[in-house]
């Protein structure tokens, strides 16, 4: 049976303390029942039955693919980094036994760089859905230095921003979902989905001139002109059963048209009444609600 080193610090760090308390035992069973190379062969059912808690693949995604947390490398396995930092603080050594079994799985996933270091990619886009994978990188003050991060204060930052409030402050989910609502026949690719959905938040978020993605009144401005990109394309039948990457490929051609409406079937676009978006809010409440 294997020992595996937690730091005094652990239930302190701004990662932990923002899991709610189901995740937080989630995380915990990870790191226990993971590999020596921090990769996890994810198996929900098992964890909810030993953490004592009902968690599924939507709480995984949320808390550790979008956080960076995790990388999906294939085959329902998953690589934390973080496990190695953590358990390994002099790194990995070609001389150390116990370590070139290590070494050696993580070279196969190519997670490794020649120095055996976890391999780190630099300057994505801030907006850039990140589901596979999120990288740690280093950023200044304001999060805009090497790692282009959103986060406020030094040191490291991330694509996306590490979050600071709660679970519904994930503006891509949300926006894949109101995608799925008013779609209802869409076919669903998560990974492709959530990147493109990331192409076209970085372009909204220009013309908008929006910093601050987290913040509540600029995620309403967001949905609510994606809504209205949603109602134009359910009118234009060419576009109507293409994937959220053509929409993202011509997301400037879709602005246009919102500039300049053109009345069909008596309506101008993006005038038209909808609950939708009210509908995706609570569906995406109720997600994340206290103890799912």
């Amino acid at each position: 049976m294997a020992n595996r080193f937690l730091e005094t610090n652990y239930y302190k760090s701004p990662f932990v303390r923002s899991l709610k308390g189901a995740i937080k035992g989630l995380y915990s069973f990870i790191i226990c029942d993971c590999t020596p190379s921090g990769i996890w062969s994810k198996d929900m059912e098992a964890a909810s039955m030993y953490i004592g808690f009902v968690v599924n693949d939507c709480d995984f995604d949320e808390n550790f693919i979008l956080r960076g947390k995790a990388i999906d490398i294939g085959g329902n396995k998953f690589f934390f980094p973080d496990f190695i930092e953590h358990q390994y603080p002099k790194g990995l050594q070609e001389n150390n036994a116990a370590h070139k079994n290590i070494i050696f799985e993580l070279k196969k996933y190519e997670l490794l760089d020649e120095k055996n270091q976890v391999k780190v990619k630099k300057n994505r886009s801030p907006f850039e859905a990140p589901l596979k994978p999120l990288y740690r990188t280093q950023g200044n003050g304001n999060g805009n230095g090497n790692g282009e991060g959103i986060g406020k204060g030094n040191g490291q930052g991330y694509g996306i921003g590490e979050p600071t409030g709660t679970l519904n402050n994930y503006i891509i989910p949300q926006m894949c979902e109101l995608w799925y609502v008013s779609f209802s026949t869409y076919t669903k690719d998560k990974e492709n989905d959530f990147q493109a959905m990331g192409k076209i938040l970085h372009f909204m978020a220009n013309q908008a001139k929006i910093n601050d993605v987290e913040n509540s009144e600029n995620q309403t401005k967001i949905l609510n002109t994606l809504q209205l990109i949603a109602d134009q394309v359910n009118r234009e039948p060419f576009w109507i059963n293409k994937p959220i990457k053509s929409i993202a490929n011509h997301i400037q051609e879709f602005y246009n048209k919102l500039k300049n409406p053109i009345i069909i079937n008596g309506h101008k676009n993006g005038t038209e009444k909808s609950t939708l978006r009210e509908r995706v809010q609570a569906k995406f409440n109720e997600r994340f609600a206290e103890g799912k």
